[in-house]
């Protein structure tokens, strides 16, 4: 049954209750949709009711495309084309506990939004999309906190995006370990990630994050720096060191990380803790100042 209202469809006014009706994704004969649409047509969407047997003494077909065999198959008992349940899935329809289905689906979609981050991360060199610099730029003109953590997020999914699917899957692992408490667990596989491909900035980001917890500093602030070296706007790792730098009461180098922070993400949280910083730093100053006088 159709997934939308199709009763007020102009080709559907002479069939009784459309909506109840079987509908079909069909792929049509290019020269008639050049006859009656001016142009081919991938595919049609059309009521059972208003499908017809073909005289092949009309000619044959000439379709667009061909019928991917895998998951289209012949169903010969009912005499038509059956979708896959991994299609079926992907249109809504019900496939029951069909779990190798949803599973091979969400796959398709993980690696289909790793494409688009992909191409964020090319400067939108290959579908067109915003380049992670047209993200920065937004992330700096928006003007209500819930667009700015849209766009902050989105850039934080760019910045773990990496053309090794194998490598990505293995930063998410790690990343749940993390959130289970598997700290040192975490800390090998993101080790492992960097061993491998050192070029990888998200897996160092997050490779500080877990030297940080830990209480290991001087680790952590190289993790970061070595983030910082694949991408310099890694805001994450910036503001990494600075807690670092600011737990170790080293104002000065807090202070610094905390503003080039700020001047990549305004919205970073960062930001009160630079005022602690600096408050700290001018109560130092003007101590400093009276023991002198």
């Amino acid at each position: 049954k159709p997934h939308m209202d199709v009763s007020q469809w102009d080709g559907l006014q002479g069939v009784d209750n459309p909506n109840e009706k079987p509908f079909y994704h069909i792929r049509p004969d290019i020269n008639d949709c050049i006859r009656q649409f001016g142009g081919p047509r991938t595919w049609r969407y059309v009521c059972q009711d208003n499908l017809e047997p073909y005289d092949l003494k009309h000619g044959r077909i000439e379709l667009e495309m061909e019928l991917d065999e895998e998951e289209w198959g012949w169903d010969n008992e009912n005499g038509w084309f059956a979708p896959s349940e991994e299609i079926r899935f992907m249109h809504a329809e019900d496939v029951g506990d069909n779990e190798e289905a949803i599973v091979e689906t969400i796959q398709k979609l993980k690696d289909i939004i790793s494409d688009c981050f992909l191409s964020v991360q090319g400067n939108g060199s290959i579908t067109g999309l915003y380049s992670l610099d047209d993200l920065f730029c937004l992330l700096n003109s928006v003007g209500k906190l819930e667009d700015a953590i849209t766009v902050q997020d989105m850039i934080k999914e760019v910045f773990k995006e990496f053309p090794d699917s194998s490598l990505r899957k293995q930063l998410d692992a790690g990343i749940s370990e993390l959130i289970e408490g598997k700290t040192k667990q975490a800390l090998e596989t993101f080790s492992d990630i960097v061993a491998t491909e050192p070029a990888y900035g998200e897996a160092w980001n997050k490779k500080a994050t877990v030297h940080y917890m830990l209480g290991e500093r001087a680790a952590a602030v190289e993790a970061s720096n070595k983030a910082l070296e694949t991408d310099p706007r890694n805001f994450q790792a910036l503001a990494g060191i600075g807690l670092v730098e600011m737990d170790a009461l080293n104002d000065k180098e807090a202070i610094t990380a905390f503003q080039q922070c700020l001047e990549l993400n305004p919205w970073s949280m960062v930001s009160a803790r630079l005022s602690i910083c600096m408050n700290r730093r001018a109560r130092s100053s003007s101590k400093a100042d009276s023991v002198n006088e």
